[in-house]
């Protein structure tokens, strides 16, 4: 909830303001403001960081054998673990970076001390750390928020937005629905991952960060039994 009404807030808005976008109480909101705030942009940054990793990792030739795939890397040197951290994410600490690799099993040490690649995407582990989750939230409330505040504004050019949904879905039919979105959603993200990485800027030039959000929802049916 602090990460919530941290990222829903803006720095002069007044508790009933955040109440009003959050749907929590103005009670609850003024308790969470009393907590010392945590640096949300910050930790998003950081959950940022694996998957910007196994990007350069990917892609960048000073980091791909002849075959083109992945190499396995020492830790230092030029060429290395800590050389890539530096080079995708400029900030950050790369022994934090790869400790998330290492929990979320992307990455595996070999019997000669290098790192080896497993995975070409960064997927995070269902049992990751709780703390993940809570600004993983917090990072899909800012992206959505920011792309229905830029929608709803008459002066901004419109970026994409989208829902399919039906209110007639029967409720045995719900596994299978939700392995579809899973699927087809997971498919169509890679590809347009794939794409995303053939535009990418040298690290050391101006860039923005873009992309777009796939996600699921379900509730029941008003007027239904």
């Amino acid at each position: 909830k602090l990460a919530f009404v941290q990222a829903a807030a803006d720095e002069d808005d007044s508790v009933s303001k955040i109440a009003a976008r959050t749907g929590l109480t103005r009670k609850e909101v003024g308790r969470l403001n009393e907590i010392p705030r945590v640096d949300v942009n910050q930790e998003i940054d950081q959950l940022l960081d694996p998957a910007e990793v196994m990007g350069i990792w990917n892609r960048d030739v000073d980091f791909l054998d002849q075959s083109g795939n992945p190499r396995e890397l020492e830790l230092e040197g030029e060429g290395g673990f800590f050389n890539l951290c530096s080079r995708a994410t400029g900030r950050g600490n790369p022994k934090r970076i790869l400790d998330d690799l290492m929990k979320n099993k992307a990455v595996a040490l070999t019997e000669d001390g290098r790192l080896r690649l497993k995975s070409k995407y960064f997927i995070p582990q269902e049992d990751s750390q709780p703390a993940r989750r809570l600004f993983q939230f917090a990072l899909h409330l800012r992206d959505l928020a920011n792309t229905l505040q830029r929608n709803s504004s008459s002066t901004d050019r419109k970026v994409f937005e989208a829902v399919a949904h039906n209110l007639l879905i029967a409720p045995e039919s719900l596994p299978v629905v939700r392995q579809m979105a899973r699927s087809q959603g997971f498919n169509m993200l890679k590809t347009f991952d794939d794409w995303l990485m053939e535009q990418s800027s040298a690290p050391s030039t101006k860039a923005v960060r873009a992309g777009v959000g796939v996600y699921f929802f379900e509730e029941p049916t008003a007027g239904t039994s």
